[in-house]
């Protein structure tokens, strides 16, 4: 199979507090567009914490990217400033629990949650798409000198 480009978005991804849902009235501007990785924020209602939308497009297999993207063991490896990772629980083919903790620079403490990924495909255009979401705070142990992320929402699509 050739490999096709396909289009990533990474919306409402939020590891510092609490995410409130943005509407129409504030719409994205583009902090950054860097090596054909386009970052955007915009404001939140409610909220001092923006929402991130990041943007890229690469050539390789619709399977290929999202098989990296399943695979938790590798997200050290791509995922900026992961410190670890686990997988907790396969509820699913398409539902999982992970452990994600994240290593902040000073003066901030590194970040750590236990989060819902749902697969989906949208019937109409073919994308893949992962939600996350926080899935409670009994499904792994809180770690010392890491704050606790008990809100998250985001979307990645392929």
């Amino acid at each position: 199979m050739k490999p096709k480009t396909f289009f990533l978005i990474l919306i409402g991804f939020s590891f510092f507090g609490t995410l409130v849902a943005a509407t129409g009235e504030y719409p994205w501007q583009l902090r950054k567009d860097r090596e054909g990785i386009r970052v955007s924020t915009r404001s939140v209602k409610d909220s001092p914490i923006y929402e991130l939308r990041g943007e890229m497009t690469i050539s390789v297999s619709l399977e290929k990217v999202t098989a990296l993207y399943e695979k938790v063991e590798q997200m050290l490896k791509w995922f900026h400033r992961a410190k670890e990772v686990k997988l907790i629980q396969n509820i699913s083919k398409n539902e999982s629990i992970i452990y994600f903790a994240a290593d902040l620079p000073w003066p901030l403490s590194d970040r750590d949650g236990v989060y819902r990924r749902v697969k989906s495909i949208d019937a109409a255009t073919g994308a893949v798409i992962y939600t996350m979401t926080y899935a409670g705070p009994d499904l792994y142990p809180k770690q010392k000198d890491r704050v606790r992320v008990v809100y998250l929402d985001a979307e990645w699509k392929f």
